[in-house]
């Protein structure tokens, strides 16, 4: 199983940019034939884009973006998984969700943040649940950077099957860096963590020296702390252990 981690430098003033960096940062994933590509938290928005755009955008602009990576997964056969504002019309709610696309661009299943941080993240609802996502006869799991700061859902998530845990993330260095909680819920379920970071700055945020790791009984095997945006690249074996010691990485221009 081969995974591309976008360790992306992300705005949160303008979508339409991010929208061109990610999607050229799946093309240069293509280097490596992957079989799963995994974005940030928020990668289409970035992490403080309401206070710069608001959220009325949303509607509008996300189902197109959305698009792209659909008619992407379905064109190289590649399963992504996006992180973006959600609005679900049926609910009328806005969420801070992972998609995860499968290989004929379909929508394989969503994940809404449950720990949506307030001030920051008071745009978003919080989602009810985290259930492991069907896809090529295999349970993924995803959840989002501060769902993985308890163990109660990361808890759910393993009793339901699920076989890995995908963690977009914005988690940056600093007085709130992740702690352990990466390496403790890892060893707590016995599942392989792998968390895609990012890194550049924001208004008040600063990810620069973010980690994107993937962590194997409760301890990170692999990581990339550097601030340059970079394509991470890991192969793992059936049992969701890595098959090398470092990420193959290329930096993005």
């Amino acid at each position: 199983m081969k995974i591309c981690l976008l360790h992306a430098e992300l705005r949160y003033d303008d979508p339409q940019e991010n929208l061109r960096i990610l999607l050229g940062m799946c093309e240069q994933s293509l280097t490596y034939s992957p079989d799963v590509i995994l974005m940030p938290e928020l990668a289409i928005s970035g992490y403080e884009f309401e206070k710069q755009i608001g959220v009325d955008w949303i509607k509008q602009q996300v189902p197109g973006a959305l698009a792209l990576f659909s008619e992407f997964a379905q064109q190289h056969s590649i399963a992504l998984i996006v992180g973006s504002p959600f609005y679900d019309p049926a609910a009328d709610r806005l969420t801070n969700a992972a998609i995860l696309f499968g290989e004929d661009g379909r929508i394989r299943g969503k994940h809404n943040k449950i720990s949506v941080l307030p001030g920051s993240e008071s745009w978003a609802e919080k989602g009810t649940t985290a259930d492991p996502i069907p896809w090529n006869d295999r349970k993924m799991g995803v959840l989002i950077c501060a769902d993985m700061y308890t163990d109660t859902i990361v808890e759910h998530l393993a009793k339901q099957g699920a076989e890995v845990i995908f963690s977009p993330a914005n988690w940056g260095p600093g007085f709130h860096e992740p702690g352990g909680e990466w390496e403790e819920r890892s060893l707590e379920t016995g599942l392989t963590v792998v968390v895609c970071n990012r890194t550049g700055m924001e208004d008040q945020m600063d990810f620069r020296g973010a980690v994107s790791a993937v962590v194997v009984d409760g301890k990170r095997v692999l990581t990339y702390d550097r601030p340059e945006p970079a394509v991470l690249h890991v192969e793992f074996d059936a049992d969701w252990k890595p098959l090398s010691s470092e990420f193959d990485i290329l930096l993005v221009e």
